[in-house]
């Protein structure tokens, strides 16, 4: 029989990890949005700047800070998908093999307290888990600031225009 105190900590553990694994996959989707909105505004911004009329206006000069900011959301948006990308380099503890030799190692004198162990690893992943997961958020923070940016200026922009 499991104590408590040690199942409540496995739960919680396992909770946490399967709440990392799920906003990882939050992020990558956000990101992926922020990126094909950037695209298309961009698209629309060269189609602007290859037509003549554009030179002429006076406004002309605030699409330079609204392009920059649509490249720089693209550039942080792509920044987030980088960290974890990779397989294997997220964490989902415990490893099966290295508990399975632990016990095969510790059977005799049954000194070691499999649960624990599973709690511990998973705690390893958390944690290693933490650190990558705060900077795929923060690479995604930042590229949405830079987009809602961009389209605040454009706002401006056309109402410069329209009025």
């Amino acid at each position: 029989m499991i104590p408590e105190n040690k199942k409540l900590v496995y739960d919680v553990a396992k909770d946490q990890l399967d709440q990392q694994i799920t906003a990882v996959d939050s992020f990558t989707t956000r990101a992926g949005l922020v990126l094909a909105t950037c695209g298309v505004i961009f698209a629309g911004y060269l189609q602007l700047l290859g037509s003549p009329s554009w030179l002429q206006d006076f406004t002309s000069w605030i699409f330079i800070p609204e392009i920059i900011l649509v490249l720089l959301s693209a550039l942080f948006a792509f920044l987030s998908l980088v960290p974890g990308g990779e397989q294997g380099h997220w964490r989902y503890d415990p490893e099966p093999e290295k508990l399975y030799k632990l016990i095969e190692e510790n059977e005799s004198n049954n000194k070691v307290d499999v649960q624990d162990e599973i709690v511990r690893s998973m705690v390893v992943s958390h944690t290693h888990n933490k650190n990558v997961f705060n900077l795929k958020f923060t690479y995604l923070k930042y590229s949405r600031y830079l987009l809602c940016a961009s389209g605040a200026i454009f706002i401006i922009h056309l109402l410069i225009i329209i009025f």
